[in-house]
């Protein structure tokens, strides 16, 4: 029988750390590549639609001006979300 592997534990302020790492390195690429600035855009709308989605979800839970506290919106601009 197989070991189980420990599950990982990543922080999320390790996290999104290394994806803006990923995401600069990718603008650095797309700057000097017409075909990878395309590609980048798609990446950015989705991560646009990913953070929605996650403001949708936090609403169950969260006020409105608990979101835009953290990040650093007006209150308008999370319910427009």
């Amino acid at each position: 029988m197989r070991a189980k592997r420990a599950k990982r534990t990543v922080e999320d302020d390790a996290f999104g750390a290394f994806l803006g790492r990923v995401l600069e390195a990718y603008g650095r690429r797309a700057s000097t590549d017409v075909e990878a600035v395309a590609s980048l855009a798609v990446v950015v709308k989705r991560a646009e639609e990913t953070l929605t989605g996650a403001i949708r979800e936090l609403r169950k839970t969260h006020s409105c001006a608990e979101i835009a506290t953290r990040l650093g919106v007006s209150r308008q601009a999370v319910q427009k979300r």
